[in-house]
């Protein structure tokens, strides 16, 4: 594969997974993204291309005269290849649906804390910000002030009785999705969780897999995310999300504590044996090593296992998607995708024990 400027600036981008964040052991992140559209112009599923440029060419004209952006890369997403668009979205940088490189589709991503601002997404403009750990606070801040500023420079279609007008009416309102990213294992494993899913849609959220909107919870992974903006402020969203996220980790500690009690020498052989599995096969697929990454994490936490730390596990987490192996099988002899991946593992985890 031929890498180009774009793929290396990409392959160059540092993961937003930093040493220690709070309340790790539970949440591996936090999310705020806000749905802006341009007044006078359609919706992008409905938009002629020639307004869909128009669009992109205003946006980003804003950005180049924003003051609170800086060290920003301008992606076209239909000039990238799948790889480098694959790339993106399993960083968590853009979205399914802006990933698949249509024309006239932007992504705006700031190197220095990688915030991304998607252009000609659903919405024209989708900007969102990623943290480690549980700190929805942090990621709003961010946004808000990237937020105002650029209504000062576009034009917002904004409604005094409504809010902000969005493609999708859940998002009209405030136009904020704030999500966490929780880790759930003492649940799954308890079998709990299908009562605490419940409970949760019940309660008006949303809870997807780990890339969102139509993925797959993996590695007892769940994003829980607000449904509805309209009718709510952002602060009163922040606070709901904050406190049911609060409340789940703890019955998630309960859970933990009733399986230690309960099956602990099984749960510490099944940890033992994914360590082992990480360390020594020479191949692992995706599934296999997400789901021994994920005991792993769990004998962390436990304190079953020392020397490796969290965010070890996390960045590997991201490191062992398909786009991701593709690019490290670029510097390695040619072998299958997953020899490739136990390497990169095994690599990993050698480098925690030195």
């Amino acid at each position: 594969m031929q890498t180009n400027r774009y793929s290396s600036i990409i392959q160059e981008f540092e993961t937003w997974i930093k040493e220690s964040a709070p309340k790790s052991k539970y949440v591996v992140s936090s999310r705020v993204r806000l749905a802006r559209n341009l007044s006078l112009y359609p919706f992008p599923q409905v938009a002629h291309r020639k307004d869909l440029k128009k669009v992109a060419e205003l946006i980003l004209e804003a950005i180049h005269q924003s003051r609170t952006l800086r060290n920003y890369v301008i992606f076209p997403m239909e000039h990238l290849s799948e790889v480098d668009r694959q790339l993106l979205r399993e960083k968590y940088l853009v979205s399914f649906q802006q990933s698949r490189g249509e024309e006239a589709r932007w992504a705006v991503i700031t190197k220095d804390d990688l915030t991304s601002l998607m252009i000609n997404e659903e919405d024209h403009l989708r900007l969102q910000n990623i943290q480690y750990g549980f700190q929805l606070r942090a990621s709003w801040q961010r946004v808000k002030t990237i937020d105002l500023e650029l209504q000062s420079l576009l034009d917002f279609a904004y409604d005094e009785k409504w809010g902000f007008l969005t493609a999708c009416p859940t998002n009209t309102g405030t136009g904020m999705r704030a999500s966490v990213m929780m880790f759930l294992p003492g649940l799954m494993l308890s079998r709990k969780i299908k009562k605490v899913l419940k409970e949760l849609t019940d309660s008006g959220f949303a809870v997807r897999g780990t890339y969102g909107e139509g993925s797959e919870a993996r590695g007892y992974l769940f994003q829980i995310s607000n449904q509805v903006t309209l009718g709510r402020t952002e602060s009163e969203i922040l606070k709901t999300l904050e406190k049911t996220c609060q409340v789940i980790a703890m019955r998630e500690k309960f859970a933990r504590q009733y399986l230690l009690e309960k099956s602990g020498r099984e749960l510490e052989t099944k940890i033992i044996l994914a360590v082992r599995d990480l360390k020594e096969r020479k191949k692992l697929s995706l599934s296999e090593s997400l789901h021994a990454l994920s005991l792993v994490r769990l004998g962390i936490c436990l304190k079953m296992i020392t020397g490796v730390s969290l965010s070890t596990i996390d960045e590997l987490f991201i490191l062992v998607q398909p786009a991701h192996i593709i690019t490290y099988k670029l510097f390695k002899k040619k072998q299958s995708s997953e020899v490739a991946r136990a390497d990169l593992i095994r690599q990993y985890l050698m480098a925690c024990s030195t």
